[in-house]
């Protein structure tokens, strides 16, 4: 009997031992909650020192859900550089001249809030906003133009070599050139390119094999959109025969 009663007492005294851990527990959670160590607030503030923007509680865009510091004491936070605010206690006289301004606070945290002792303006620099680099605005396109302005005659079965000419102002314009409505026997090509760009010089070779005046078509373009055209005559003309004279010798006198 004195055996089952002691395994009883021994079952009712570990019960009410995990009951009282269980209370422990409890009371330790609500003690956390309360005092508000589960939020960034209470992470962001332990120690002595809290350095941020002091700011009011008229600005309630920058600190929403942080209580209000007691009533009495001034209405202010300090805004941390992460994001975080903390309610302080703190007179109206010492921290008005601050507002606005990056400060060094020097007091107690208890509970949500941070009781100010000394409140002092910072001297750290603040990290400089880069500047950007404007972007270029890009120059004035000008168009090449054709500095020939006439071509020499050509003659039938005959050889004929001639060139065009353009430039650009924009000296590093890489520049292209075509020529249409040549007459049969003449080509054009090659053309001259300097290295630099701005010039290009055209040829005109060949041997045409029929007369006539022809209106050749130059178009002259540059690798930024730019063109210009010219029309520039070219006359090719049948060479007359030359006729070798009969010598005339002296009269011949018949009898």
């Amino acid at each position: 009997m004195k055996t089952k009663m002691k395994k009883q007492n021994k079952k009712t005294l570990f019960s009410a031992l995990l009951l009282l851990i269980g209370l422990v527990i409890i009371f330790g959670v609500a003690l956390l909650l309360k005092t508000g160590n589960f939020n960034d607030q209470s992470r962001a503030s332990y120690g002595s020192i809290l350095i941020g923007k002091l700011i009011s509680d008229s600005d309630t865009t920058q600190c929403v859900g942080i209580p209000l510091p007691v009533k009495g004491k001034g209405r202010y936070r300090i805004l941390r550089d992460k994001g975080v605010c903390t309610a302080l206690v703190v007179s109206k006289s010492l921290a008005e001249p601050l507002v606005g301004k990056r400060v060094i606070a020097t007091g107690i945290l208890k509970g949500p809030y941070f009781y100010v002792k000394q409140l002092t303006l910072s001297k750290s620099t603040p990290t400089p906003t880069p500047k950007r680099t404007p972007t270029p605005t890009p120059s004035t396109n000008h168009p090449p133009l054709i500095q020939t302005t006439s071509l020499p005659t050509g003659y039938v079965n005959k050889s004929y070599n001639a060139k065009v000419n353009a430039s650009d102002i924009d000296s590093g314009d890489a520049l292209t050139m075509t020529i249409s409505g040549l007459p049969f026997g003449l080509k054009t090509g090659p053309c001259s390119v300097p290295v630099s760009g701005g010039k290009i010089t055209c040829y005109i070779s060949g041997t045409p094999i029929q007369s006539g005046f022809f209106n050749l078509k130059v178009y002259v373009s540059d690798n930024r959109g730019g063109s210009s055209s010219k029309s520039l005559p070219l006359s090719i003309i049948t060479q007359s025969a030359k006729v070798t004279p009969t010598p005339i010798g002296p009269p011949v006198v018949v009898r």
